[in-house]
C-alpha cells in the first residue's frame, strides 16, 4: 500500500530528489553557521569575510529549504513533511 502512495506521489525518483534537496539545505545551513558563528571581541578581517561568506551559505540553505517545502506540499506530502 506504501507503494502505491510513493507512485501518486512521483515514484522513487522524485522523492529520492526531494530528499537531496533537504539534504543539500540542511548541509548549506551547517556549513554556513560554522563560518558565521563568531565569539570573540576584535575581529579579524579574514574572520569578517568568513562571517560574509557563512551569511551567504545560510540564505542559500534557506533558499533552498524553501524550494523544498512547496515541492514537498505538491507531491501529497504530510503537513509534517512539508513543515
Amino acid at each position: 500500500m506504501s507503494e502505491n502512495r510513493t507512485a501518486r506521489r512521483g515514484g522513487w525518483p522524485g522523492t529520492v530528489l526531494w530528499g537531496l534537496l533537504v539534504i543539500a539545505a540542511v548541509v548549506l545551513i551547517a556549513i554556513g553557521l560554522r563560518s558565521a558563528l563568531f565569539f570573540g571581541y576584535m575581529p579579524e578581517p579574514s574572520q569578517v569575510k568568513d562571517l560574509e561568506t557563512g551569511s551567504l551559505y545560510i540564505f542559500a540553505g534557506s533558499a533552498v529549504s524553501l524550494g523544498a517545502a512547496p515541492w514537498s506540499a505538491l507531491r501529497g506530502d504530510p503537513f509534517w513533511v512539508t513543515a
